[in-house]
């Protein structure tokens, strides 16, 4: 830890094993630390893995199970410190973003990605393709993208390639 303060919270975008894969040894090294997701992307995680389930996300690209349980759930205005919680659907229906009010740093998941070139959630760039082509439903992705813009954020970190360092001019 470089900067000498303990991890005490992980908080996940969403159930993409790339999002999550880490998570049993990052758990392991930091055990006191809760672990948060998303409370829709839980609940339709809880959905797809329950076969006796009449409502179903087949048509939709697989989440992860969590290897490590969850100990908190994070909803729409959720506030952790300066950090504040905004549910993103699109990427999948139980996405969220993180906004630190300090800064103006956004934290978006896959809802946006610039590796393979800059591209909003389901549009696929032929360069990198698999952040579009795991896109639950492209045009909520596109409200959410909005919605965020809202925030006017000074900085937002993608998931997938370089940060946009002025988004407002972009």
């Amino acid at each position: 830890n470089k900067i000498g303060l303990p991890l005490t919270k992980i908080i996940l975008t969403h159930a993409h094993i790339d999002h999550v894969g880490s998570l049993t040894k990052i758990n392991a090294a930091f055990p006191d630390a809760k672990i948060l997701i998303g409370k829709q992307e839980w609940s339709i995680l809880q959905e797809q893995l329950n076969p006796s389930n009449s409502h179903t996300y087949s048509n939709y690209p697989d989440l992860t199970p969590l290897a490590v349980e969850p100990t908190g759930f994070l909803e729409d205005g959720d506030r952790i410190n300066s950090l504040l919680i905004i549910e993103t659907p699109g990427h999948t229906l139980g996405s969220i973003s993180i906004f630190d009010q300090r800064h103006g740093y956004l934290v978006v998941g896959d809802l946006l990605q610039t590796r393979g070139g800059p591209a909003i959630a389901g549009d696929i760039r032929p360069l990198f393709p698999f952040p579009g082509k795991a896109t639950w439903e492209p045009k909520i992705a596109i409200q959410s993208t909005e919605k965020i813009l809202t925030f006017q954020p000074s900085l937002i970190a993608c998931g997938h390639g370089d940060w946009l360092t002025d988004p407002n001019q972009q």
